[in-house]
């Protein structure tokens, strides 16, 4: 049972899915809409909590680092990267964008990793306001003291994610629905 006052059933979840450079190589030909989790080694799923990560490991690291935290669940990077500075979109374009997988190449990988292993779960606990994640419109905005009990077991699993796959030079996805 969810911690959240409001059980949601249409939630929105980032997930991060680990994959070795010739699974990646395998995924980035495949046919269109073939899932990313028939290529990955493992995943882990953010149900609700993405977006309260991201704000914290902001406000934890000053705000020095945003564009880098970004790349976290909103990687600038994607397979059949679709160009919406168009004159007109078309049912192509459209069709195009169910087959968009953002993606953190390795060497990102590491920075993220380098990022995310100076901040501790203290540092994270220390930043948790609810009326302040709930006051900036984090997802999915009712924020309760209680929900830090989610949050850090996520910041460390994050972290787990992104330690693993900087040391063995893994590509990572990452997609929200």
């Amino acid at each position: 049972m969810s911690l959240f006052k409001h059980n949601y059933s249409m939630a929105q979840t980032a997930t991060i899915y680990k994959l070795q450079v010739s699974a990646f190589l395998r995924l980035s030909t495949s046919e269109k809409g073939t899932p990313p989790w028939k290529f990955a080694i493992s995943d882990t799923s953010f149900p609700k909590t993405f977006m309260a990560l991201e704000y914290l490991i902001n406000k934890a690291t000053g705000n020095e680092h945003m564009a880098l935290v970004r790349e976290i669940f909103t990687p600038s990077c994607a397979l059949n990267h679709v160009d919406f500075n168009v004159e007109e979109i078309t049912d192509d374009l459209l069709n195009a964008v169910d087959y968009v997988l953002p993606f953190i190449p390795p060497s990102m990988v590491t920075e993220i990793n380098n990022l995310l292993e100076t901040i501790s779960a203290s540092a994270i606990l220390d930043c948790y306001r609810p009326e302040e994640l709930n006051a900036n419109h984090i997802y999915p905005e009712f924020w309760l003291t209680e929900h830090i009990t989610i949050l850090i077991p996520d910041f460390e699993a994050l972290k787990d994610i992104f330690r693993s796959a900087s040391e063995n030079e893994y590509y990572l996805l990452s997609t929200i629905e």
